[in-house]
């Protein structure tokens, strides 16, 4: 069996049956959203902050997580290998939920890929109809290769990229306005 092993000390083995275990891993695939799984981890693997103080005041931990699943209406604590089998994911994936609860402690903060608003990379609309509509405008004519199938399109052999038209004035101008 993967997890703690037979020898473990919480018995995770004997409490969590295979439908069980299987239930727990579908019901966290089964949230799909980032957002929500990272919110059952914080649920269920907790950071906890340590209660005895060393007497020289320096602590190497000073917080440890406490790694529980639902059973019957109640937390039952598991050993971490058996929590990150069962769920098949890594040790990084409940220090980034318990990252982004910091600053309200257990609700995580939302995902923000690909919220923000500006990015340097970032190209309009009109900037990509514009740039289509002149690539259009060469002159162009069927790949040599397979001429009867193919949908290809290419230069031809007289011209060369350095013979490309350039872009009028006026229309570029309109393309760095907008």
């Amino acid at each position: 069996m993967k997890g703690c092993g037979q020898k473990c000390r919480y018995k995770c083995h004997s409490k969590f049956n295979e439908n069980g275990r299987k239930h727990l891993f579908h019901t966290f695939n089964g949230l799909e959203d980032i957002n929500k799984q990272r919110q059952f981890l914080i649920e269920y693997a907790t950071a906890k902050q340590k209660a005895i103080q060393k007497p020289e005041g320096i602590l190497r931990r000073s917080s440890y997580i406490n790694w529980s699943f639902p059973l019957n209406g109640e937390y039952i604590r598991v050993f971490k290998p058996f929590f990150l089998d069962i769920l098949h994911i890594s040790d990084q994936m409940i220090h980034t939920a318990n990252n982004k609860s910091k600053l309200i402690p257990g609700v995580c903060e939302t995902d923000k890929r690909g919220k923000h608003k500006s990015g340097p990379n970032r190209v309009s609309w009109s900037q990509v109809e514009f740039i289509k509509r002149n690539i259009e405008s060469f002159p162009v004519t069927e790949s040599h290769f397979c001429r009867k199938d193919s949908k290809t399109i290419s230069f031809p052999r007289s011209q060369s990229t350095k013979n490309v038209p350039p872009i009028s004035r006026k229309s570029s101008n309109r393309w760095y306005q907008t």
